[in-house]
């Protein structure tokens, strides 16, 4: 296994992370790991020629065309995961080369994309082996992809699907484990249809646009777990999701009154049917840690970030080798997309999300510079930020 950390203080952004005259020497490498700090990652066609991989993870990695390899052409049996793919190209080639994947991650550009048909994800369906897909795009049509029958686990993010086209998902007749995350639908109203979703056992719905989901136990005969987290529109849980016989718990993490209530009603009538094994987690109560140097200021962080909605809990270290600032910004999905991109690792050290508010605790003097750079959209945050710091410390 080989672990490398992308060196930040160089300033290329597409960067070949090991040179081609070195791959060759690793031929029996199984374990390639790359922190790349978020930046994109151009990949040797060489790997193409290292037969004994059986992970690659690289963060935003562009992986070479198979027939830029100018050496014999190897079929890596043994490669079980790719991860995290930046606009993945399934041709028939890459196929061909990976036949026994069995987790892929990918995630699309928001920006410069080609026509969804360039990058061949009809493909996806040959990999007859793979189990795991995690996928995100922007405006993404689930006509422009096939996935295969062997798929038990799908993670979805960005991608805004209408939640009619929901019966392509729910018709993967292994699929087990469905996550839903940050508009990967978008719509008002999802009517799930009996005979889908057969063996799935894992549902989570997070920060996606739905109002009203209409739901009888039959939809999801075998649910173990159903959790819900930011859903701000949301109105209510289907009543019928607590029938179901083979389900374990239901989990509510800062969602809207209405969906609180509705899990408490659920809980109420399983518990007068004699049903004690469903568990219920509820919770509304946000723990934001704050590190702080100065012994004076303690009060005034706490009494701040207790006014601000959604904060209930506030949890205090000091620590003299550390200076932080804390400060909100209003925007979760675009600091979510922030984060996505890569920039996080760079710039945020902590993130607590509320219920309305997102908190970022940041290196107050080392990122400074670059936590500008950002967007200027952050910039007025940011200097609020700065003016809230001073007022705390003494």
């Amino acid at each position: 296994m080989i672990e490398s950390e992308y060196d930040d203080d160089k300033t290329d952004y597409e960067k070949d992370i090991i040179s081609p005259s070195t791959l060759p020497l690793l031929w029996n490498l199984q374990t390639l790991y790359i922190d790349s700090q978020g930046r994109q990652i151009s990949v040797p066609s060489k790997i193409w020629e290292m037969p004994q991989l059986r992970h690659i993870e690289i963060m935003l990695a562009v992986l070479p065309d198979p027939m830029d390899a100018q050496g014999t052409i190897t079929i890596l049996e043994n490669l079980q995961t790719l991860s995290v793919i930046h606009n993945f190209r399934c041709t028939k080639e890459v196929v061909e080369r990976i036949p026994n994947l069995k987790n892929l991650k990918c995630s699309y550009n928001f920006d410069n994309l080609e026509e969804w048909s360039y990058y061949c994800l009809h493909n996806l369906s040959r990999l007859h082996k793979l189990e795991s897909l995690t996928f995100t795009a922007k405006d993404f049509s689930l006509e422009s992809i096939t996935f295969p029958v062997s798929l038990k686990k799908l993670i979805l993010s960005d991608c805004g699907i209408p939640w009619k086209d929901m019966t392509i998902i729910g018709s993967l007749p292994n699929l087990e484990v469905l996550k839903l995350d940050n508009d990967a639908f978008k719509g008002w109203e999802w009517n799930p249809v009996e005979g889908e979703f057969l063996r799935l056992k894992v549902l989570l719905i997070k920060s996606c646009e739905l109002v009203w989901w209409t739901a009888e136990d039959a939809h999801f005969p075998n649910l173990e777990v159903l959790s819900l987290r930011f859903m701000r529109d949301l109105k209510e849980i289907p009543s019928s999701i607590g029938d179901i016989a083979t389900l374990k718990s239901i989990s509510v993490q800062y969602c809207s009154d209405s969906i609180r209530k509705s899990a408490q009603q659920i809980m109420e009538e399983q518990q007068s049917n004699g049903n004690e094994s469903l568990q219920f987690y509820i919770n509304d109560t946000v723990e934001v840690k704050v590190e702080m140097d100065c012994d004076g200021c303690v009060r005034k962080v706490k009494n701040a970030v207790c006014s601000l909605k959604g904060v209930k809990t506030v949890d205090i270290n000091r620590k003299q080798s550390s200076e932080r600032l804390l400060g909100s910004i209003q925007s979760l999905k675009e600091c979510e997309e922030h984060r996505l991109r890569g920039y996080e690792s760079v710039s945020m050290s902590t993130m607590i999300r509320t219920i309305d508010v997102v908190f970022v605790v940041l290196r107050f003097s080392t990122y400074e510079n670059k936590m500008r750079k950002i967007s200027e959209k952050y910039v007025e945050a940011y200097d609020e930020m700065k003016s809230q710091y001073k007022q705390f410390c003494c």
